[in-house]
């Protein structure tokens, strides 16, 4: 789950010119200047992480699974962040 949560770190301290090794993570939500959409695909903890550290910054995300993922990875997603949905 970290993956996808250290990748969203180290793309918005490229786009804002912070120092990852000495960031604080309300440090980097203050520094978001802009409404963002993270997109993935996963099959399982990536995108959940993804989905929840996108929901900690105030951003949204977008996570694609494959057709007939399973069921109780479909709803960790969906359970990690209060405003998740799903659509088939």
């Amino acid at each position: 789950m970290l993956g996808g949560a250290y990748a969203i770190a180290q793309l918005l301290c490229e786009k804002y010119h912070l120092d990852i090794e000495t960031l604080s993570f309300e440090h980097l939500k203050n520094a978001i200047g802009e409404k963002m959409t993270f997109a993935t695909t996963t099959d399982g903890n990536h995108g959940r992480g993804v989905a929840w550290a996108a929901q900690q910054l105030g951003q949204n995300a977008v996570i694609y699974m494959p057709k007939g993922s399973a069921q109780e990875r479909v709803d960790a997603i969906l359970n990690s962040v209060p405003s998740a949905s799903s659509r088939i």
